[in-house]
């Protein structure tokens, strides 16, 4: 009886806890973050029913522990445990097949180094040919003109054959040097490896009871990815705008991404999801703090507490400080937008940039001519547009293109859905600008009772070299007191122009096709007598 009962107990136990299965999980899906990145992988189980563990192998390293999730199908998870192990095997491997590399780049060094032995040797012996055919044609010149003709003709083949000779052996040496560097990389390589400790990877083993066979999915995040938008724009001049967005991704987290779907994203899993409510926020008369050095039981307190009656009492206002700097973070807010790439991409673990397009999209613009002649001479174009897409666009780096040409580099700023910006698009070159500002106006500055005054005069003249019209928004200005004694006047000018703040002033004009049109202004500082001024 006691024999029958041991057998069962035995058999239950072989069938409830069976070995580990080991088990690969490819990559199918990454969607990047900010500063981090989650990770989909796939898997499937051909297990029996009932209780198995099967252990999921090489992971990153910088895949976070904490965030390691297993959805599985067909089968009730029952616990799972994250563990960290030295890759030696992958190590050990990875030496091995650069070590018979290197052999056969070795070997194949040998046969070019034989093979341009050879033809050394035949470069020789056609070289003491062509002097043993030279010296008879020297010889023969007495005897016969046949055999002249025939050394000569030996002597032509002879060149013939050294050239090709030549050149086998000159493409040798190079195929030998090529070699030769590659060599020297590998052996660099098996180097640094031999030298490098074992890297760590994560290892996740799962205990689930299994209906039969079964799928999963574990995802995690990882350290080492970053992404920004970058943007290419064209722009025609009849007010269409095409934008691409790609997302420029960066990632050194020790595994690649190969022909894997990418998500990009601009939520945040770093910032805490809840704020802290505010603390009391105190204000008390100023109490010098003590030094790091004394304290209330030093023999100096005393020093101390007679430097402090000198201070004079002040009001000064104390924040309390945030536990969890993290939170600082939230007031940021924003809009959390995912984009997808259209296919599977392949990002590598090397830490170069990788751009993928994303998202393409048309708006209608206006181009608008701007200029600031005190700063430059150039009419600069500027694209004004509303974003009408579902989405924001964010704010990125932006090569821009007018009419199939390059401009330059610009910034899209975080635009909303159903906000309006603008974008600048470089210089128009068919528009001269010049300014003339040829200092205090004489007959105009001097002395008026105890004021002094200064007069000046600003012209400005635009040359628009297009076959159509154009507007011409033009910005100057005169100067801004900061003194009350201080003052300045806008005597004149024409056209009038819009007058902002701090002294800006603004001309929108309608410059005719090939024409002109010219600004003029004047202003008066005055001020005492006794001062001078810094202009």
């Amino acid at each position: 009886m006691k024999k029958i009962i041991w057998q069962s107990l035995l058999l239950a136990q072989i069938l409830y806890c069976t070995e580990n299965i080991f088990t690969e999980a490819p990559i199918k899906e990454v969607t990047v973050f900010p500063d981090r990145a989650m990770v989909k992988r796939f898997f499937s189980i051909p297990a029996q029913e009932g209780k198995h563990s099967f252990i999921i192998t090489n992971l990153p390293f910088s895949a976070l522990s904490d965030s390691a999730c297993i959805i599985l199908a067909g089968a009730e998870l029952l616990a799972v445990t994250v563990r960290e192990e030295m890759s030696e095997a992958a190590r050990s491997s990875g030496l091995a097949a650069l070590k018979e590399e290197l052999k056969i780049l070795k070997g194949k060094k040998n046969s070019l180094q034989m093979r341009m032995q050879e033809a050394k040797h035949l470069e020789n012996f056609l070289n003491s040919l062509r002097s043993a055919a030279g010296e008879k044609i020297s010889h023969e010149l007495l005897i016969s003109e046949q055999s002249v003709k025939a050394a000569e003709y030996l002597i032509k083949l002879l060149k013939t054959e050294y050239r090709g000779t030549y050149d086998a052996l000159l493409t040798a040496q190079n195929e030998s040097d090529l070699l030769q560097v590659r060599i020297a990389g590998l052996e660099q390589k098996i180097k640094n490896l031999e030298f490098e400790k074992p890297l760590m990877h994560k290892d996740i083993r799962v205990e689930a009871r299994f209906n039969g066979a079964c799928t999963g999915i574990l995802s995690y995040l990882i350290k080492g990815v970053s992404w920004e938008p970058v943007y290419d724009v064209k722009i025609y001049n009849s007010g269409l705008m095409e934008t691409t967005m790609h997302a420029s991704i960066i990632q050194s987290s020790g595994e690649d991404w190969k022909n894997v779907l990418i998500n990009v994203s601009t939520a945040k899993p770093a910032v805490a999801g809840y704020i802290d409510n505010l603390e009391p926020w105190y204000v008390d008369f100023y109490r010098p703090r003590l030094g790091g050095r004394y304290s209330l039981n030093d023999n100096n307190s005393e020093i101390m507490s007679a430097r402090s009656v000198k201070q004079e009492p002040a009001l000064v206002l104390e924040e309390c400080k945030a536990e969890d700097e993290s939170a600082r973070f939230v007031s940021t807010g924003g809009v959390t937008a995912v984009f997808s790439a259209a296919d599977t991409e392949t990002v590598l673990s090397e830490n170069s940039p990788r751009k993928i397009s994303v998202v393409k999209q048309q708006f209608k613009c206006t181009l608008t001519r701007l200029a600031i002649p005190k700063k430059s001479g150039y009419a600069y174009v500027q694209a004004f547009f509303t974003n009408t897409a579902d989405f924001p666009l964010l704010s990125g780096k932006t090569e821009i293109m007018r009419e199939n040409m390059y401009i330059g580099s610009s910034l899209i700023p975080m635009t909303a859905p159903g906000q309006s910006t603008a974008i600048m698009a470089g210089i128009d070159e068919d528009i001269a600008i010049e300014r003339l500002d040829p200092g205090p106006v004489q007959g105009e500055s001097g002395l008026f009772g105890n004021m002094n005054r200064k007069s000046f005069q600003v012209i400005i003249r635009a040359k628009n070299f297009k076959k159509t019209a154009q507007t011409l928004i033009i910005t100057d200005q005169i100067p801004f007191p900061k003194n009350t004694d201080i003052r300045v006047k806008l005597v004149s000018a024409a056209p009038k122009p819009q007058e902002k703040e701090f002294g800006i002033l603004e001309w929108s004009l309608e410059i005719p096709a090939q024409g002109n049109c010219e600004i003029f202004f004047k202003f008066h500082i005055e001020y005492p007598k006794d001062m001078q001024i810094d202009i």
